[in-house]
């Protein structure tokens, strides 16, 4: 009896509609992120004891799987045709540009997650993003993301029978599953921050290590894009028509942490490939670099504002360098002067830096 009151308690959990699905309809148990389903107690990770009564059993995600490709199969759905790089989709949306820096960039936001203290993951949720992370690492040449559209796959993301809104996205509970992601849900968000990429990419690894629980996920993802926020600065140049040229920088507040940094532009995405880190360490002189972040960030030139062309937009901001005495232990901070240019074009995009010492 208590074995199957264990396995009717770890069911109810994959769906908050489970109580009106048999096993064989959990092939539509793909995933959700926020579109306001209601949670009962049963979803609440507080109440699930340790890990593995997250973690859905062999024989469970086997079944899933199982009917998640049979669904697949019955919607004749070939994931070669949407082949078009490490991004699966179109390749050009601003979209799939934004969930391709934020997947390559994600073992190093969780590893941030996990080192920084301003925001508690407790055990449960540090094993989970440990999870992930080795998905991550196992796999991190491609993102198995396919973008597509609910109206040209009727069904593949709401089945009005059985759901109560369309899901933003779905995947199966391995690793093998691609990520899909509704396109047409994704323009229609309200929330137009790319950190949503965050905490969906989270939710979708997630299942993918094997855990049902969408409220645990949703909370997790939440947490991690929190530790995002608190490190982010951003600045928008104003351009006619469109919504800016916007440049984003997402400090890491841990040991030997250096910023993510990206310029935003209509479907374009480009980050600064990599830090002049020996001259920073140089301006610790015999002492430790410890990293640093971001801050200040403001144009230099106004006179482009409002006006698309072929233009360098020159950008200063201030390094935060972080050094520790070698002889003491103490840290201790300074300021370098940041010179950074965002060039665009109709086809181009790029940002760069150089230090001013």
């Amino acid at each position: 009896m208590k074995a199957l009151l264990i396995f009717l308690f770890l069911f109810k959990l994959q769906s908050p509609l489970a109580f009106n699905l048999n096993m064989g309809d959990q092939r539509f148990s793909g995933d959700i992120v926020g579109n306001g389903w209601e949670r009962n107690d049963h979803d609440n990770p507080d109440n699930l004891g340790d890990h593995e009564h997250l973690r859905l059993k062999r024989f469970e995600i086997k079944k899933r799987n199982t009917d998640f490709q049979e669904f697949l199969n019955e919607m004749e759905f070939d994931e070669r045709e949407f082949q078009s790089g490490d991004i699966v989709g179109n390749g050009s949306g601003f979209h799939e540009n934004q969930a391709a820096f934020f997947y390559q960039s994600l073992s190093k936001n969780i590893v941030s997650s996990l080192q920084q203290h301003a925001v508690h993951f407790d055990e449960i949720e540090r094993r989970v993003l440990m999870d992930i992370l080795n998905i991550l690492q196992e796999d991190s040449s491609k993102a198995k993301i396919i973008f597509i559209n609910e109206s040209e796959f009727k069904g593949f993301f709401y089945d009005s029978d059985l759901e109560k809104s369309p899901r933003i996205a779905k995947t199966g509970f391995d690793r093998s599953f691609p990520i899909f992601v509704n396109r047409e849900m994704v323009e229609k968000r309200i929330d137009s921050s790319p950190f949503l990429w965050v905490s969906l990419l989270i939710h979708e690894l997630g299942h993918q290590t094997g855990i049902a629980s969408h409220s645990f996920l949703d909370k997790l993802g939440a947490k991690v894009r929190l530790v995002l926020s608190i490190g982010e600065e951003s600045l928008t140049y104003p351009i006619i028509g469109t919504n800016g040229i916007k440049v984003l920088a997402i400090n890491h507040y841990v040991s030997d942490g250096l910023p993510d940094m990206m310029v935003l532009y209509q479907n374009r995405v480009k980050g600064i490939e990599g830090w002049d880190v020996h001259s920073l360490k140089e301006s610790c002189g015999a002492n430790r670099f410890d990293g640093f972040h971001v801050i200040n960030m403001h144009w230099k030139d106004k006179s482009f504002f409002g006006v698309e062309m072929n233009m360098t937009i020159p950008m200063g901001a201030w390094a935060h360098v972080r050094c520790q005495n070698m002889m003491s232990g103490a840290f201790y901070n300074q300021i370098i002067n940041m010179d950074l240019k965002v060039e665009v074009g109709p086809q181009h995009l790029d940002l760069t830096s150089k230090f001013d010492f």
